[in-house]
């Protein structure tokens, strides 16, 4: 019997890169959006779309409610790459940088050491796919701590500005 998954399964362990941001997390900026960690992400929800296609877009419907703890589910082996930062642009091989995920695009990854790690893409990187070159031009930028607070494009923003939201479609039954 063959089964087949809807979400990638990787077959070596998390990347460097994304290590070395959770080494040393405590030097580097975490995204926030309105004050709140991840932008107000849960991610016990996002969690619940791992059997969907990915990447996927995070909607409002998978916020916590404002001051509200992250729902009960079992987070201790996952990882948000980055500290939820974007994805494509810590992991650009012309320029590594910070910047805000608008409008997530969300990608959830298992990898074979039993880590699971959403990655985070604003939504004009959303086609961005992850390379070897990438992986390794974050992990040379983040192997030199910065010594003070990086600039981070669209720093302050929310996750999901009103005048985008007006524009989406609401979700389907079941998504």
């Amino acid at each position: 019997m063959m089964l087949l998954c809807a979400w990638p399964l990787a077959a070596e362990p998390v990347p460097e890169s994304v290590r070395l941001y959770q080494e040393h997390r405590a030097n580097l900026p975490t995204m926030e959006a309105d004050g709140r960690l991840y932008g107000g992400l849960s991610l016990c929800k996002l969690l619940t779309h791992r059997d969907q296609p990915q990447p996927f877009f995070a909607l409002p419907a998978d916020m916590r409610p404002h001051a509200a703890p992250e729902e009960p589910c079992d987070l201790t082996r996952v990882l948000v790459a980055y500290r939820g930062f974007c994805t494509a642009g810590l992991e650009d091989p012309t320029g590594p940088h910070w910047t805000q995920p608008v409008l997530p695009s969300v990608e959830i990854v298992d990898y074979d050491d039993d880590w699971t790690v959403i990655y985070l893409n604003h939504y004009l990187q959303a086609h961005v796919k992850r390379t070897p070159e990438g992986e390794a031009a974050a992990a040379a930028f983040l192997a030199v701590v910065p010594g003070r607070r990086p600039y981070i494009r669209g720093a302050g923003l929310p996750l999901f500005p009103l005048e985008y939201l007006r524009q989406l479609p609401p979700r389907k039954e079941g998504e």
